[in-house]
């Protein structure tokens, strides 16, 4: 479901919410998480953001389970709220604004980048745009290039919502935008970075929530 700017995607087992976090197409602002799956007796939802959301994720975890006994197992993960079932809808509301707070102060925070035997630096800040090629990605900075090997979508995750991935293999800082379409941004320097045809409704949502618009 898309709403806003806002994409909802709902699954009924781990393993499909696995595939999709692991196929480096999205990136998974705020989860809600069940813990038990299917009749199992197993923490699945434990296990799977222990794997998929290590400490330091900008992903916000919001646990939602009619199991109370869990309550102490779920700080061994990353998390921002444990809600038990029937949950009302005061109570989503402030998860949610929450989530969306402690996102916005942990996109802000330096990434740290391993690249040619050294560990850099980058701030968000400092991020005019990044593209994919393969498996290397290269990170455009106001003060020179940083190459490492990382997903695109990986390293959209770690970034504030101002930065936008409008092409498979092509990430923008609205920041140093100074023109857009249907087809393309163009940065303070002239350059030109793609928007994929599937990324225009995103691509589009994101600009007309960064900027004021005069009519």
């Amino acid at each position: 479901m898309s709403s806003d700017g806002v994409d909802v995607c709902c699954f009924g087992s781990v393993e499909t919410f696995e595939r999709f976090c692991r196929d480096g197409e999205c990136c998974v602002d705020i989860v809600f998480m069940d813990i038990r799956f299917g009749g199992s007796a197993a923490a699945e939802g434990i296990e799977a953001v222990a794997r998929l959301f290590p400490r330091g994720s900008t992903t916000q975890v919001i646990y939602v389970t009619g199991y109370g006994d869990y309550h102490s197992k779920v700080y061994t993960t990353q998390h921002v709220g444990f809600l038990m079932k029937p949950v009302g809808q005061k109570a989503v509301d402030e998860a949610v604004a929450e989530a969306l707070q402690r996102r916005a102060e942990s996109a802000e925070r330096p990434v740290l980048v391993a690249s040619g035997g050294d560990v850099r630096v980058v701030l968000p800040r400092n991020v005019m745009w990044a593209e994919s090629h393969r498996r290397l990605l290269c990170i455009h900075t106001r003060y020179g290039d940083v190459e490492t090997y990382l997903k695109l979508a990986r390293f959209a995750e770690m970034l504030p919502d101002r930065f936008v991935h409008c092409h498979q293999s092509f990430l923008v800082n609205l920041d140093y935008v100074t023109a857009w379409n249907n087809d393309r941004f163009v940065l303070a320097d002239g350059r030109a970075i793609p928007i994929s045809q599937r990324r225009r409704a995103v691509a589009k949502a994101a600009v007309l929530a960064y900027a004021r618009t005069v009519r």
